[in-house]
């Protein structure tokens, strides 16, 4: 029969075995979630569609061009990390960069660099977040072929959904400039 003393080392190295494993990040997501966009939580994901998604301003990107992004909330959250992301499955870096954020997202949203600078969002602060948030993302200046924006959501320690993905969004190079070719002759006065 094990000691008393035996059995209360068992249990508190079962927790602490419990515990090493989980991982809560109040102030962001961590530049290790960039590529798996998974919460080191401990627990599965949630069950059932996402209460949450996003909405994009236009359906084609042009060179240095900006999207708006939104992320509708129908009920509170947490915390978010948000991309863009290449669909042809190439490459999971992120894709274009993040807009300066306005002063009241300061509070609850940052931009991150997972591979280039500004091009993650994540939250701030383990704070509720009852409104949809519009952020803008500025478009690469080259083609990186159709893009979708792809987000994971923190309702709860326990509850949260990821890989929530927007439309699809193309790359559109603009149109061409038609201008019309013009032959100049040098004019030659005499003296």
């Amino acid at each position: 029969m094990a000691s008393r003393g035996g059995k209360c080392l068992l249990i508190l190295t079962v927790i602490a075995a419990v515990l090493s494993g989980v991982d809560s990040r109040p102030d962001g997501a961590p530049v290790a979630a960039c590529t798996s966009l998974t919460p080191s939580h401990g627990v599965s994901l949630a069950n059932g569609p996402s209460p949450y998604s996003l909405q994009l301003s236009q359906s084609t990107y042009t060179p240095g061009g900006m999207v708006s992004v939104t992320v509708v909330a129908s009920q509170q959250y947490r915390g978010i990390i948000l991309q863009a992301r290449r669909t042809d499955g190439l490459s999971t870096a992120p894709q274009g960069s993040w807009l300066n954020l306005q002063d009241a997202q300061l509070l609850d949203y940052k931009r991150i660099r997972c591979s280039s600078t500004h091009d993650t969002i994540t939250h701030t602060n383990r704070n509720d977040k009852s409104v949809s948030q519009t952020f803008t993302w500025l478009t690469p200046i080259t083609d990186v072929g159709s893009v979708r924006f792809v987000m994971s959501v923190v309702q709860t320690y326990n509850t949260y959904w990821v890989n929530v993905e927007s439309n699809v969004i193309t790359y559109f190079a603009g149109e061409p400039l038609n201008c019309p070719i013009v032959f100049l002759r040098p004019i030659f006065s005499s003296p």
